[in-house]
This record gives C-alpha cells, structure tokens and sequence, in this order.
C-alpha cells in the first residue's frame, strides 16, 4: 500500500516535469519552436490523464484520490510555469505563465469531467435509478388495485418482469413496507462495521433522503463487512 501510494506520487510529479522541459527544449533556441518537441511534452500530458481519467469513471474512489494528485502537482505546475517564465526568452517567457495557469486548470477540468461521466455509472446511483423504477411500478400498481402491494414480488410479471438488484447493498435486498397509504422503499450503502448508509423513499417526501443507520421503519439490518475489513 506504501509503495502504491508513492509511485501514484511521484508519477504525476514526473511527468509534469518532464512536459515543462520538453516545452522549453522546444522554445529556448533562437529560431523557429521545435514544434516536435512541444508535442511531446503535451503528449505526457495526456499521458497521464488518460489513465486517471479512466480510473475516476469506473472507480468513483479515484476521484478523491486524483483531487488530492491535482492539489500536491499543481504547486510543482506553478513552480515549473516560473521556472519557464526565467529561462525562456522574450515574448515566449508567456508560456511559462500559461503553464502556471493552464497545467492546473486542465488537470482539474479533466478530473471533473471524469467524475461527470462516471458518476451515472457508480453502483448507487444504478441503485436509485432502479428504485426509481420499482416507485414507479409500485405507483401503477396502486392505479389499479387501489393500494399497494405487500411484495415487491406482486409486480411481478406484470409492473416488472423482475425486481432489480440493488447494486450498492453488499447482497442485501431491497426495503420495503407499506404503512396505510404509504409504503417506504429503501436500500442500503456504504456498509461497514459500523453500520451503513440506508437511503428511503416514501412517496410523501417524493425523493430519496439518505442518512448513516437511519433505518426508519425498518429493523437494522446487519451489515456484511467489505472484503478489504475483513
């Protein structure tokens, strides 16, 4: 875990580096900018965007992970962009402030938009979509029968050809009750030894409200251990 953790350190650290030297082996001669050199340098760039980008969209854990990346790499961007700034020549010392400014700034604009796209596809936000479907296949159901069931199973074929798993629960099935005229949904996240995060919805409130062993209506369930606690 120590050596991961600093080899995803030092990487960054290095390749922002090796982009500034690259844009300034491209600048600093008299003449025309060795344009190949300059795109080698933005090649690293993507280099390591690349990867992290992809790691945030499947694993959203990479997204605090990589925030952190960008905030210790930006303070080196800065001090590269001076560097630049005091070794170039003329009118392209504005590359160095353009480094400074930019490096950082792509670095965080590409960490957002991964998180962008990938939060659709994390497991609880799969989960609430498809509690949002089960709502509304319950909401039917109360149309025609004139109350709600006492089963998700009672859907069955006809709301929904299957209830849907919740992805984010470790295994553990939906919540569900009905209590007069209302019926509360729920799933768990999150969960750990010290309990997990329960999210419900009741048609009342018309949203899901999530809270740390806020079972509400339902007795606590107990929470598997992820494979990394045990």
């Amino acid at each position: 875990m120590l050596i991961t953790s600093v080899v995803l350190m030092l990487i960054p650290m290095i390749l922002t580096g090796a982009v500034a030297y690259m844009i300034k082996s491209g600048l600093e001669g008299p003449g025309k900018p060795v344009l190949g050199h300059i795109f080698i340098g933005l090649g690293l760039l993507v280099f390591m965007l690349l990867p992290m980008m992809y790691a945030i969209i499947h694993e959203s854990s990479w997204g605090t992970i990589s925030f952190i990346v960008a905030i210790y790499v930006s303070p080196l961007a800065v001090i590269a962009g001076i560097w630049l700034a005091l070794v170039l020549k003329g009118t392209r010392r504005i590359a160095g402030a353009l480094f400074a400014l930019g490096y950082p700034a792509v670095l965080f604009a590409a960490i957002m938009t991964a998180i962008k796209i990938g939060l659709p596809l994390t497991p609880e936000s799969i989960t609430e979509q498809r509690g949002t479907e089960i709502v509304m296949a319950l909401e039917r159901y109360r149309i025609d029968k004139g109350q709600y069931p006492d089963s998700l199973n009672e859907l069955k074929p006809r709301y929904m050809n299957e209830i849907p798993l919740a992805l984010s629960s470790e295994g553990v099935d939906w919540l569900y009750t009905v209590r007069a005229e209302e019926f509360t949904l729920g799933y768990m996240k999150d969960p750990d030894k010290f309990g997990a995060f329960v999210c419900l919805y009741e048609p009342s409130r018309g949203d899901w409200a999530c809270g740390h062993n806020q079972w509400g209506p339902f007795k606590p369930v107990p929470t598997p251990q992820p494979q990394f606690m045990r």
